[in-house]
Parts: structure tokens; sequence; C-alpha cells
């Protein structure tokens, strides 16, 4: 039989009236207003009820000692004993109010003031982007988001972290250089609860970013539950960027988001962008004025004009704006259709643009085509390329696997290591791969005589892959210390070969970053940019997706003399023409005489390291042989 615990009516008081306490400034300044009344008409009764005071009535009475306490202590005019006893009551009585009606008040106000710095109250905000997670990754998203929102009057992005407030408005403020279009609001919590996450009036945000998170780096599915399932949620799907790790996270990711959640896996979009890039020299820049807000961007644009004509026929109709491809009322992306492809009712061309307002369907009467420089043979043939990779780590075996997909047969690609850890993949790879062979050799490659001894005239590319198995930073001062010797090397030897580099800090980023060469630094800078994209118009996830996957077509810089005539003054839409006469779509050139230098006006547009896209078709200009076409093709 269990034993009933029973408690006294004193301890039960005392209980409640210490639940009732805690709950805060209000019910402490209600219990201060009882005491206080209380005092008031038992002493008014008191007094009343002896005939120790010159009122006549109890009300008379009650009205006298509350102004006294609460207005003002009279001088002493009444000899009654009792009566003076009385006023020293409520003057003790006052004081003790008063002193602990502002205490409460200072303690409350205090404590509201801790809670607003702390930041955890509601946010009211319609149309802002919220971004969950606090990384050093987050600034950079901040940038391109503040860019993009330069067109507008009014624009917000709320940040959600484990931070107090102060510090991540602070690090964000000495981090990020603001345009002034957009607001910055902080606010503290867990972004896998509920409660934290109401606080944020996600219902009413453009866009949601669950960001690369430096606390929990898998706990973005618990996060889409959050999210996803709240109870009170809007009955319309929102629009959701996830960025993971793993493709078990992204499986698990488009399992629980499904069509309201765009993935962006990190490594695999790396190692996509990698493949591709480290190939071409100049490719690099195509895809930074792509993903990046500063220049032109992809618009997706309806044009009933154009319904019942070809593709080929868009891809002269717009002067300011480069036509890349379709997007289908079926929901198809495709960039570069066969050339007769039919624009059908509620389709929608997919151009690169300044701005959506400036894709401006204006053909010319005249072209003014220069048929003469026009080139109708094929390509050049491309040869084997040999790699050089130097480091390994979770990344580079996807790298290989789609390089091998890109390359000629008879390719190849030799690996050096500082152990053995990279070896068994390697044999595995050997036996998946098809146009290229492996050689690996394990040598402490950090180290400058080493470096020296490698036969550079061999290889048409580096890479330098970080190493995952150390600390970051530590990792990051092996891969700069690599890379400025074999730059070193490369400027004394007067080779050729552009490298490729991985750093895993983006804000190593501008240490090694130079100018002077044509070498490529990937960092999760290029996943900040691409998920501020995303954020900002869903469809594009598809765009990148088709872009970075070996079937289909892709941006290639092909040489000039393959598509015109050189030092012919032209015209872009001569260009467009030769291009279109192979089946391909020409989004652009690089003039090699500018890839030194960081900006240059061409027209009023602006060219970066000797690249530009969608430039103005009607400018002319002339190509030499080191010159190159931005093209996209299927090979």
């Amino acid at each position: 039989m269990h034993k009933v615990n029973t408690h006294s009516l004193k301890e039960k008081l005392f209980y409640a009236f210490d639940n009732s306490l805690s709950k805060g400034t209000v019910n402490i300044i209600l219990w201060l207003v009882f005491v206080l009344t209380g005092v008031v008409l038992s002493m008014a009764f008191l007094v009343w009820f002896t005939g120790a005071s010159l009122e006549e009535s109890l009300i008379s009475q009650i009205w006298f000692f509350t102004k006294t306490i609460l207005i003002d202590y009279p001088d002493a005019s009444n000899e009654a004993l009792i009566f003076n006893l009385v006023m020293f009551v409520l003057f003790i009585t006052g004081l003790l109010v008063s002193g602990a009606l502002i205490g409460a008040l200072t303690t409350g106000l205090s404590d509201k003031l801790a809670e607003i710095r702390g930041g955890y109250s509601k946010v009211i905000e319609t149309g802002h982007t919220v971004i969950l997670g606090w990384s050093s990754h987050l600034f950079s998203i901040i940038k391109e988001l503040d860019t993009a929102n330069e067109n507008q009057n009014y624009s917000c992005v709320v940040v959600l972290g484990r931070k107090s407030k102060q510090e991540m408005s602070t690090e964000i403020q000495k981090n990020v250089i603001s345009t002034g279009h957009t607001r910055i609001i902080c606010r503290q919590g867990d972004r896998r609860s509920q409660i934290d996450l109401s606080q944020l009036s996600l219902d009413t945000a453009k866009s949601i970013i669950i960001n690369q998170h430096s606390h929990v780096p898998s706990d973005v599915a618990k996060t889409l539950l959050a999210i996803i399932n709240r109870p009170e949620r809007k009955q319309d799907p929102f629009h959701i960027v996830a960025v993971v790790e793993s493709e078990a996270d992204e499986q698990i990711a488009k399992i629980i988001g499904k069509k309201e959640v765009e993935i962006i896996r990190t490594r695999n979009f790396l190692a996509r962008l990698e493949a591709q890039t480290c190939r071409q020299s100049g490719l690099p820049y195509v895809y930074h004025e792509i993903l990046n807000f500063a220049g032109d961007e992809i618009y997706f644009q309806e044009e009933t004009k154009l319904v019942g004509r070809s593709y080929s026929d868009a891809l002269s109709a717009y002067r300011n704006s480069a036509v890349i491809g379709v997007f289908s009322i079926n929901g198809e992306i495709v960039l570069n259709p066969p050339m007769h492809t039919g624009i059908k009712e509620n389709d929608k061309i997919i151009a690169i643009s300044e701005d959506d307002d400036t894709i401006i369907l204006d053909e010319p009467d005249n072209l003014d085509i220069n048929e003469r420089a026009i080139k109708d043979q094929g390509a050049s043939t491309e040869d084997p390329e040999n790699f050089l990779i130097l480091g390994w780590n979770t990344n580079t075996a996807t790298v290989l696997i789609h390089l091998d997909e890109y390359v000629m047969a008879g390719s190849s690609a030799k690996v050096i290591v500082q152990n053995s850890s990279a070896e068994e993949e390697i044999i595995e790879l050997r036996n998946i791969l098809s146009n290229m062979t492996l050689d690996l050799e394990y040598k402490n490659f950090s180290e400058r005589k080493i470096l020296e001894q490698i036969e550079y005239h061999k290889f048409d590319h580096v890479l330098i892959e970080g190493d995952e198995s150390i600390d970051i930073q530590e990792a990051d001062t092996i891969t700069v210390s690599t890379l400025l010797h074999l730059r070193d090397i490369r400027d004394k030897k007067n080779y050729n070969f552009p490298i490729t580099t991985e750093i895993f800090d983006s804000t190593n980023y501008d240490l090694i970053q130079s100018v002077k060469t044509d070498d490529f630094i990937i960092g999760e800078n290029i996943i900040s940019a691409a998920v501020a994209q995303i954020a900002e118009n869903k469809l594009l996830a598809r765009i990148f997706d088709e872009l970075f996957r070996p079937e289909g077509s892709e941006i290639y810089l092909k040489p000039a003399q393959d598509y015109v005539a050189l030092d012919e003054n032209i015209n872009f839409y001569t260009v467009l023409e030769s291009a279109r006469r192979k089946g391909e779509t020409a989004l652009g050139y690089r003039l090699n005489r500018f890839s030194r230098i960081k900006s240059e006006l061409v027209g009023k547009k602006e060219m970066n390291y000797g690249v530009l896209l969608n430039p103005e078709k009607t400018g002319r200009f002339e190509f030499t042989v080191d010159d190159s076409i931005i093209v996209l093709s299927e090979s």
C-alpha cells in the first residue's frame, strides 16, 4: 500500500504563492497591489471603527488613506494615538511597496531588454529570406543576397543561430559590407526546435536556407521535419534550399521535403564543377559570372510572340539577352535544344540577362551578319589529356569519374599522395575508368625538393586536393604552401600548366587568388553563391544540374578560329549564327589579351579576366588566334 503524501495548508499556500511570483513581473505587481489594498482597507476600517479620525464615512476614510500612501504624507494634525500609529504603518507600507514595485519594474524591464538583446522576440516580416544555421559560409550567402536585392527598396534576411544575437550581428557587420538595401535580423535558437522556428515567420518567408552547419553537420533531416511538420504551418509549399554533405543525407532530405526542398550536395557539386573547369582555361570565370549576382543572371521569360517559331529564331530575337534554352509547359528544362525545337504556348525562354526587365524581344531588321567571316567546317580535334593530382580526399574519386566522361581515350592521371590511404580507391577506379589510366606515387609533395623533381612538361593540368584527415586550417596551410611553390616553379621554368586548387575555408580564398595567373580556387564560397541563386529562383537548381552533368549540353570555351575568320571585324550576331549552324548556342567570348585583367569595360558591359557573357550583339570586335567562343554544346 502506497503512502499518501499530505501537505499542510500553509505549505500549499506558500507553494501557490511561489508559483505565482515565478510567472514574472506582472504577477509581482498584482501581489503588491493586493497587499497595498489589504493594508489600506484594514487600517481605514480600524480608524473608522474606533472613531480616531474626523472622516465621517468608511469610504471617505479609505480614500483619505489611499491618497496618503500614494500621493502625499500629511503632517500630523490628529493627536489620537491609534490614528498616528496607523499613519506610521501606512508610511512604512508605502516605502516597502514602492521599493518592491520599483525593484519589480526594474527587474522586469531588465529581463525584457535581455530577451531583446538575446534575440528571442518574434520576427514580423513578409517576403524575407530565412537562413537557418550559423557558420563561416553565412557571410558569402548574405553578400550574394544583398547584391541580388540591389534593385529593391525593402528586403530582409533573418538568421537563426546558436550564438547570441549581439555576437552574430557583430560578426556579420565585420565580415559583410552591405549595399544598404538589405536589413539583417539575428535570432538565437536551435533550428531543430519548432518553438525557435515559430519566431521567424516562416510562413510568410520568400525562401528558407538550411545552411552548412558548424554545430551539427547531419541535422538537416531534423530541421526539415521541424519546418514541414509544424502544426500551424501554411498550406502552400515552402521554398527550401538545403545544403548537405553526403548522399545519405540527400536521400533522406528528399524523402522528407519532397517538392518543397532543393538539395545541394556540397562535395558532389564541387567535384562536378572541378571536373569541368580544370580542363578549360577561363571556364571557371564563366561559372563565376553565372553563379553570382554581380553580373548577368539566368531568367525565365514567357514570350507569346515566339509561339509557333523555333529555338533557332529565338537565339537572335533579343539584342540584350543571351538565350540558352527552353522551359516547356510540362516542366522540362532543355539547354541548347535542337535548333528546330518549336516554342509552344506557355513555354518559357531561358536567357542570361542583366535583369528580368531587360529581356526584351527586339528583332532588328538587319542583323548585319558577315557571311564571309563564318567558318562552317568542323571543330578542331581534341587530344588525350594528362593530369597531375597532388593529394587525395573523398572528393577526388568523383572528380576522376566525371573527368573520364569528358576526356578523350588515352588520357591519364598521375596521383601523388603522402601515404597509402588512397591505394584501395585507386585500384577500384582503374577498373571503372574507360578513357583514363591512373598512376600512383607516394611522396611528400608539400616539400619543395619533391615538387621540383616532377616532370611538368608531361602534364596539361595540375590539381591540388585538400587533406580531409587533418584540421581544415592545417590542410589549407599545406595546400596554400604547395600552390605557392608550384606557381614559383612554373614561372621560373616557363611552364604553362593551369592549377586548380581546393581549399576548405573560404576565408583563405583572398590569400591565394591572383590576377596574374589563370588558376582556379575551388571553395565553399561557390556553394554559397549557388545557394543564394536557388533561394531567389528554385528552377535554377535544375539549370545547375543540367550544366554539371556529362549528358546533354555543357559550357565549353572553343577556339574562335573554329567559328569565324580571325582579324575580321564582326558583330556577335555573326558569332551566334556560326555556332547555330553547328548546333550550338553562343553565350559570349573570352579575349586572351584581357585574361590577366580583373575588370575591363567593353561598351556598357564589364569583362572579367577576359570573359564576357551576353555581349552587346551589335558591337564590333576582332578575334585573335588565342581567343575563345563560349558555347553550350554537347561536346
